[in-house]
């Protein structure tokens, strides 16, 4: 079994060990050593220390490390005497008024994983100087992590850049910084951490994880593409195999199409099963086909592996997490994943391929991804663009009910194959046992206690007895974790599906927005408990003041996935679509369904010919929706101004 240099296998696979007389213990001991690393405090091979093992700093001292000329062996106390890596750091527990400087921008091979206790008025700070520090994630701390909706390789260790574990009041300091992943890495992982505030730090890759090319050529039986000039790739046996820095897939079906002159992005199935492939010069590729599978001339086209295996920033069971002024060239991963945290504040996020890159993506999937969480959420004055999936989503997670054990006792189970293995669930939490089909809310109770059976399924302890019933098509919501959400003054644009998805009981207010290019809905409030399983009801949400310019029909969806119920009652309430600005060309404004106290007012419909209110809307099991005072602006022609 060949070891690629600091990582263990996704998979042991015990049947091809072969017997040897001594071979088959070393290969055997060989993996209870591997396994042991992985399973005592999620330490890995670089050794970051568990919180017991660390010394305490004394407070109020101010750590030096310089990547270039710096030795680990010095005090770190002194500019000329700093630290070379961030190995010293690690081995510490700063304290209120510590510092920690990096004087000297340059590679990266060692985690920061940092354990601070700051005070409010005294954090601990980290500074990084200006300049550019390229991250190589081979010796990099590595961590198996269960992500929501990002689980499909839960055994693979993922390599991180920046960790911030267990720690209070901290402020990163990264104006003028930007980091250089050289792999697959996730930036920030924070976890049981609160008070973290991150300023000022760009983020890019030397190669990003998804690959792009430009159809120079189309014709019946060949077609020839310029590859980017970040997109490395080796042709074998006349197929395309995309290379990185420690990865490499296959061409796959999946493609985006980026249309430049309009700034739009859809997804697309280029089926190259019968296509191949020769290489013609450094980045050009000719294909060949016995009929053309979708190849148009001028097209520029973006590939990547749909396998979800890391998150880009990973935010759990964390409080008080502020992102200022931070700038993403490309990403991988799911965004920024915030999962079971309470109160996020996201403010002057700018998502966008590097000028003069000739990129077209900055995300491998959604931008920004809450789930579980609570208190506030905050996304303000970004710019969120060129990606692969939604920008903003906000849900809880349906688990299903697979058993009552006893009138206290239930088993409840996740059910989407890549959203599982987190604890779901604290003593103290809330519940309600929500209908699968109808999405409706029948009973509700509160967890008194937890046992997790593996990491799909989970016993809960309940302080209230619960009814037979409940285990015929009933799933589990907890309540406690649903935040309030805050989407105001952003620009969300060039996206392939959604710009906003939300679905939380507590208040939702989308203010001030400009929504344009996106291919799908550009608001989406769903709930469902058979599919993606992600909650839940909504119950105050207002979406005002915002401008929608060349968006997807309906441009505001409500869409629970639900049956109608027998006795009338909806799922969502008190929905309020007010003081908007629809740029409408031909997609239905509104579509609803199962909404009580839904109103849409007061907004302006610009058109080339005036239409009737009612053929733009489609709603049903709404009862009495308020329409009233919306006007329209008839116009020849507008540009993304209206005007």
């Amino acid at each position: 079994m060949k070891l690629k240099k600091s990582i263990v296998p996704e998979k042991l696979e015990w049947s091809k060990i072969v017997y040897k007389p001594w071979g088959n213990g070393l290969a055997i001991l060989m993996v209870l050593i591997l396994g042991c690393a992985f399973s005592v405090s999620g330490r890995t091979f670089d050794g970051a220390p568990a919180r017991a093992e660390r010394k305490l700093s004394k407070g109020e001292t101010t750590y030096y490390v310089d990547l270039v000329n710096g030795n680990d062996r010095n005090s770190g106390t002194k500019k000329n005497e700093a630290w070379k890596s961030f190995t010293p750091a690690n081995n510490l527990i700063l304290r209120s008024g510590d510092t920690l400087k990096v004087i000297q921008p340059g590679r990266i091979d060692k985690s920061l994983a940092l354990i601070a206790e700051g005070e409010c008025t005294n954090p601990v700070v980290v500074e990084f100087i200006p300049g550019k520090y390229n991250f190589f994630p081979e010796n990099a701390l590595q961590r198996k992590l269960n992500i929501s909706n990002t689980n499909d390789t839960p055994d693979l260790p993922k390599s991180i850049a920046f960790e911030i574990v267990q720690s209070q009041h901290v402020e990163v300091f990264a104006e003028g910084a930007e980091i250089m992943f050289r792999g697959k890495s996730m930036a920030f992982h924070i976890d049981r951490s609160n008070c973290i505030n991150i300023k000022g730090l760009s983020m890019d890759y030397e190669r990003p994880t998804v690959s792009e090319i430009t159809v120079a050529y189309a014709g019946k039986n060949h077609a020839d593409l310029d590859v980017g000039e970040d997109s490395d790739f080796v042709v074998k046996d006349g197929k395309v195999i995309w290379t990185g820095e420690g990865w490499q897939h296959p061409l796959q079906n999946y493609w985006q199409e980026y249309d430049p002159i309009e700034n739009k992005v859809r997804r697309l199935a280029v089926d190259v099963g019968s296509t191949t492939f020769e290489k013609l010069g450094n980045r050009v590729l000719r294909a060949h086909f016995p009929k053309n599978p979708g190849f148009v001339q001028g097209m520029v086209l973006q590939n990547r592996n749909v396998t979800r295996d890391y998150a880009a920033v990973f935010m759990n069971r964390s409080n008080n997490i502020s992102w200022q002024q931070i700038r993403v060239y490309f990403m991988h991963g799911m965004g920024f994943v915030s999962q079971f945290c309470k109160n996020v504040t996201v403010d002057g996020l700018d998502v966008r391929p590097r000028p003069g890159s000739g990129r077209t993506c900055a995300a491998w999937a959604d931008i920004l991804h809450f789930s579980s969480c609570r208190g506030d959420l905050k996304v303000k004055n970004s710019y969120l663009s060129a990606a692969n999936d939604d920008a903003i989503n906000v849900h809880g997670t349906h688990l299903k009910i697979q058993k009552i054990l006893n009138a206290h006792r239930i088993t409840v189970s996740f059910e989407h194959p890549q959203t599982y293995g987190f604890d779901a669930f604290e003593k103290g939490d809330s519940i309600a046992f929500i209908n699968e089909k109808t999405l409706l809310e029948n009973d509700s109770n509160v967890v008194t206690g937890v046992k997790k059976l593996n990491d799909k399924v989970v016993i809960l302890e309940l302080l209230k007895p619960v009814s037979e019933y409940l285990t015929d098509g009933y799933v589990v919501e907890n309540t406690s974790w649903t935040p309030n959400v805050e989407i105001s003054r952003n620009k969300i644009t060039c996206i392939p599906t959604r710009g906003v998805l939300v679905t939380t009981r507590k208040q939702v207010r989308i203010l001030e927005n400009e929504f344009s290019n996106i291919q799908m809905s550009a608001v989406l409030i769903a709930d469902d408990a058979q599919s993606w399983f992600e909650s839940g009801m909504v119950k105050d949400v207002e979406i005002s003041k915002n401008s929608f310019m060349e968006c997807g029909g309906p441009v505001i969806n409500i869409h629970p996935e639900n049956e109608k119920s027998v006795d009338g009652r909806n799922v969502h309430q008190n929905i309020k679509i007010m003081n908007n600005t629809f740029y409408y060309d031909e997609n239905a404004l509104i579509h609803a369904n199962s909404v009580g106290g839904l109103s849409f007012s007061e907004n302006r419909i610009i058109t080339t010919e005036k239409k009737e209110i009612s053929s733009l809307m489609f709603i049903e099991n709404c009862p009495a929706p308020l329409i009233s005072g919306n006007t329209f602006s008839v116009v020849p022609l507008f540009n993304q101004s209206g005007q």
